[in-house]
């Protein structure tokens, strides 16, 4: 004897006038590496902006007495001139890191794990960037305290460097159009930031005060010396 087939209940009204299904874009792989790729980029502009924001609140405006308060204030304000250049020296070089760091994701259109945790790796010294910045700014004419900061910064551009090698080693992440000549050039403007802060490690023991200088005015020398690189 043959089964009869059954059917589910029907609610009452025919199923053709139901609206139809939203269209759900579906991406292709490609689409769906390029979306994780911007969230590797997203995330980073984050730190950067965290990173810079925390150099500012480090610098705490004065708590005065309600009497003679604009004397007070001007005091208070010139006192600010160390914690204000620390800012100043912090912002410079976090900013040039974000600008070159925007520069060799504009170069890298693939990614894999090793380079994510490269970039994590980045990331993790240009948020710890603050508080070297802070022990400058509170001790700018302390040897050891800019050896910290000098060496801080020296770590956070090697990583850099070494993020970049490894995404252009035979083309790994970058467009097989680029050239030689173009990937070194690429490679020493990555390596223009750490190593001004190792040249300037001697000038520390020498002329604390100099080496403060040429720090405060490393996105001068990208501007002036990555044009001829």
């Amino acid at each position: 004897m043959k089964r009869r087939e059954t059917r589910p209940p029907t609610s009452q009204g025919s199923t053709d006038d139901a609206p139809p299904a939203p269209d759900i874009p579906v991406l292709s792989r490609h689409e769906e590496r390029g979306v994780s790729f911007e969230r590797i980029v997203f995330f980073s502009d984050a730190v950067f902006a965290i990173a810079i924001t925390l150099l500012i609140i480090a610098v705490r405006p004065p708590r005065l007495a309600t009497e003679a308060i604009d004397e007070e204030l001007i005091h208070h304000l010139l006192g600010l001139g160390h914690e204000l250049l620390g800012y100043v020296i912090g912002f410079s070089i976090i900013g040039t890191y974000w600008v070159a760091h925007h520069s060799l994701f504009d170069y890298i259109q693939d990614y894999d794990r090793t380079l994510i945790w490269l970039n994590m790796l980045f990331l993790l010294f240009i948020a710890f960037s603050p508080l070297p910045t802070a022990i400058v700014a509170e001790y700018e004419f302390s040897r050891l305290a800019q050896l910290f900061f000098a060496l801080s910064v020296v770590a956070t551009g090697v990583i850099k460097v070494l993020l970049w090698l490894y995404a252009s080693h035979h083309h790994r992440l970058i467009p097989a159009t680029m050239t030689d000549q173009e990937i070194r050039r690429v490679t020493w403007r990555a390596a223009l930031t750490p190593l001004v802060f190792v040249l300037s490690i001697p000038l520390i023991f020498v002329l604390p005060t100099f080496s403060i200088i040429i720090w405060a005015a490393i996105p001068l020398l990208h501007v002036l010396i990555g044009r001829r690189i």
